[in-house]
């Protein structure tokens, strides 16, 4: 019996000595993140010309290009991606030269492509003639920075069509103009 009455004085020593705390200890853990450059260009509205072409035309067309940059200050440059020699380089293509379609029709106009590209806030250096090396179009400076997310800059495409270019009907031309923004 000794036995059993040294362990039930032993257990509740403890539970005497040991009682439930009242204290709370609390942290607080700040999350912070820090952003990235992040660049990202998508076509919004694309142009096109339609069936007005003919010799002395003057065309316009107008696009949008959405962009996002999270850097203050970006540029916006447009090149011809797909031209194949000095000669055709920034002027719109027939897709099929030599075809039965495009027979006797011009194999590329004569005059390039103009592109000009605004938008509120935006530095433009103004219109110009497309070619295959990259050209500023738009651009965000340190004296005008602008981060965009989810921007919208207006594209207008200008085409003259020479008096003396043969152009056959049904035959269409294009122009592949690519964007880097950096």
């Amino acid at each position: 019996m000794k036995f059993r009455s040294l362990a039930v004085a032993g257990t509740a020593v403890a539970a005497l000595a040991f009682p439930a705390s009242s204290l709370a200890v609390g942290t607080t853990d700040t999350v912070a993140g820090t952003t990235l450059g992040s660049l990202s260009i998508a076509v919004g509205v694309n142009p096109g010309f339609g069936t007005a072409f003919a010799p002395g035309a003057s065309l316009t067309d107008n696009g949008t290009l959405i962009i996002t940059s999270t850097n203050p200050t970006w540029t916006l440059q447009a090149k011809d991606s797909v031209g194949t020699s000095g000669t055709a380089l920034g002027k719109l293509k027939a897709i099929t030269p030599g075809t039965a379609l495009c027979a006797n029709s011009e194999d590329n106009l004569q005059n390039a492509l103009g592109v000009h590209v605004t938008a509120t806030g935006v530095t433009d250096p103004g219109a110009i003639s497309l070619t295959g090396a990259l050209q500023d179009v738009a651009k965000a400076t340190v004296a005008s920075p602008l981060p965009i997310a989810a921007g919208t800059l207006n594209t207008a495409y200008s085409q003259s069509i020479g008096t003396g270019e043969t152009l056959a009907a049904g035959c269409v031309y294009t122009a592949d103009v690519s964007y880097t923004l950096q």
